[in-house]
């Protein structure tokens, strides 16, 4: 016997059948965010073990949004250091990118709420008015904060490369592919790869903390 989903007479209480149709609508709306916390924690909890077990400062970073891709940069770095003696800045570039999205994705939700806030009697200052409606806000912000957006994913795979390469090296490769090719991949990845140093020296897979990137050079942290 089938349960009805809605009863259309006048008055009536709602169904079983009713309760169970918006149970079931509601949590496939929710689904796509319960998957984010999970990747969003599996992500946090490899990067700060993997920064943690190489001796880089601040591995809490990984817990926080801009933080965890400055954290990100320092595991390049640190790799880029260690291996081949190059100081490189990918976590500057990557922490300057990521504050630029966040402000500029900010922005463009104080713009999207702004009529209907307005609509709800909610005085804004002339200055918002202002600034809400100037040209370049009005016409170029999501326009830019997309752009933003791919600049930062496009960067991103540059440390995640050499993540993968500091971790795995002969899987290097096809961690990238799928990394590129599937966008909720890296979490994964990250989290199932956490306690690997295959491509780090010796003296750093010893879970010292410490470091020389050369002979007789005096040991360094990130």
């Amino acid at each position: 016997m089938l349960i009805p989903l809605f009863d259309m007479a006048e008055g009536a209480e709602p169904t079983l059948g009713t309760y169970i149709f918006v149970a079931i609508i509601t949590l496939l709306l929710m689904l796509p965010y319960f998957c984010s916390v999970i990747l969003y924690i599996l992500q946090a909890l490899g990067l700060y073990r993997i920064a943690k077990r190489r001796g880089i400062h601040h591995p809490w970073l990984a817990w926080i949004p801009c933080g965890r891709y400055w954290l990100l940069g320092s595991i390049s770095d640190h790799y880029q250091l260690v291996v081949r003696g190059k100081q490189r800045y990918c976590r500057v570039f990557l922490l300057l990118l990521s504050v630029l999205v966040a402000l500029a994705s900010f922005l463009v939700l104080v713009f999207t709420w702004a009529f209907p806030l307005q609509l709800m009697n909610i005085v804004y200052s002339a200055s918002m008015r202002a600034f809400l409606h100037m040209p370049l806000i009005k016409n170029n912000l999501i326009p830019i904060t997309k752009g933003l957006i791919v600049c930062l994913l496009a960067l991103r795979f540059l440390p995640l490369y050499r993540l993968y390469q500091s971790a795995l090296p002969r899987r290097r490769i096809l961690l990238l592919i799928l990394s590129i090719l599937i966008p909720f991949s890296p979490a994964i990845i990250i989290f199932a790869i956490q306690k690997h140093d295959n491509g780090m020296p010796p003296r750093q897979r010893a879970d010292s903390g410490e470091f020389s990137p050369t002979p007789g050079a005096s040991s360094q942290k990130l």
